[in-house]
């Protein structure tokens, strides 16, 4: 046994130079190849996770989808094409600028509310495209955005809204969805 222990360490001692730095490398090289593919992994983690946040290039808005625009143009108040649409995109991201027609809360509770949204600024006369809601939520479930946040979310406020479509009920001509970011419009 000692005469092996000998035998290596004369090979490592007697060893050309340049043996020992190309084995060197050659180690380095590995640990680079698998640190390198870690960052990667976890780079691609963290954009796959990422991924479910919304970004302005995946949401459905009305300049990247004409169905959309079409839908927030019509002026019938049910419409068809609300439910086709809802049954197409349920689940996307939808972006576009609102405003609250009403709130009230929700059953008997004070900090819950149901949310009536409109497309477009705030009117009593005219409305284009289905009234869309946000069904018992709290305020801190608008998660807010932006540099203007107003101390009180109330009727006729004009929001940029990012939600998620849930459902449609076509006896009430609503759109239901989870608001997920609304920033607010002066």
């Amino acid at each position: 046994m000692d005469k092996v222990i000998l035998l290596f360490l004369l090979s490592v001692i007697m060893a050309p130079a340049n043996t020992i730095v190309s084995s060197a490398k050659n180690h380095l090289n590995q640990n680079t190849v698998r640190n390198s593919t870690s960052i990667l992994s976890k780079q691609l983690k963290e954009e796959i996770r990422g991924s479910s946040k919304p970004t302005a290039d995946k949401n459905i808005t009305i300049e990247n989808n004409q169905e959309f625009a079409a839908l927030l143009m019509e002026k019938k108040g049910f419409s068809p094409t609300y439910a086709e649409f809802v049954e197409k995109y349920k689940g996307k991201t939808i972006e576009f600028d609102g405003n609250i027609a009403h709130m009230m809360r929700h059953d008997d509770y004070k900090t819950r509310f149901d949310f009536l949204i409109a497309s477009g600024d705030y009117s009593e006369t005219e409305m284009s495209g289905p009234y869309f809601k946000f069904e018992d939520v709290s305020v801190f479930d608008l998660n807010l955005q932006g540099d203007n946040i107003p101390d009180y979310v109330q009727e006729r406020q004009k929001y940029l809204i990012i939600a998620k479509i849930l459902k449609y009920n076509e006896d009430l001509g609503i759109v239901f969805l989870e608001p997920l970011e609304l920033e607010y419009i002066d």
